[in-house]
C-alpha cells in the first residue's frame, strides 16, 4: 500500500516538473481522489511511475497517463491489482 507522505512527495515532483498543471493540491478531497487511485500501489511503484511519467510524457498528468507508465518487468505491467483490466496492446 501506498505511504500518504511518498504520495505527497511525488505529486510535488509533478507540480514542480508540470507548472501549469494547476491540480488543487491544497484541497484535502482533490488529493484523497487522488490517492485512492494509487493506494494499491506500492511507494517504488508510485515513485517509478511519476519519474517515467515526468521523463515521457509532455502534457499535464492524468490518472490515466501516469497508469501508462507504469513499471514493467519483462513485458508485463505489474499491478497489484488481481481485477485490473490487463487488454492486448
Amino acid at each position: 500500500m501506498l505511504n500518504k507522505n511518498a504520495f505527497k512527495d511525488k505529486i510535488q515532483d509533478l507540480i514542480d516538473f508540470y507548472p501549469s498543471w494547476g491540480i488543487r493540491s491544497n484541497d484535502s478531497s482533490v488529493m484523497t481522489k487522488w490517492y485512492l487511485k494509487f493506494q494499491h500501489l506500492t511507494d517504488e511503484q508510485f515513485n517509478k511511475m511519476v519519474e517515467a511519467h515526468i521523463k515521457k510524457i509532455s502534457f499535464n498528468p492524468t490518472v490515466a497517463s501516469l497508469l501508462e507508465c507504469k513499471p514493467e518487468v519483462n513485458g508485463i505491467v505489474q499491478d497489484d491489482n488481481p481485477f485490473a483490466f490487463r487488454g492486448a496492446r
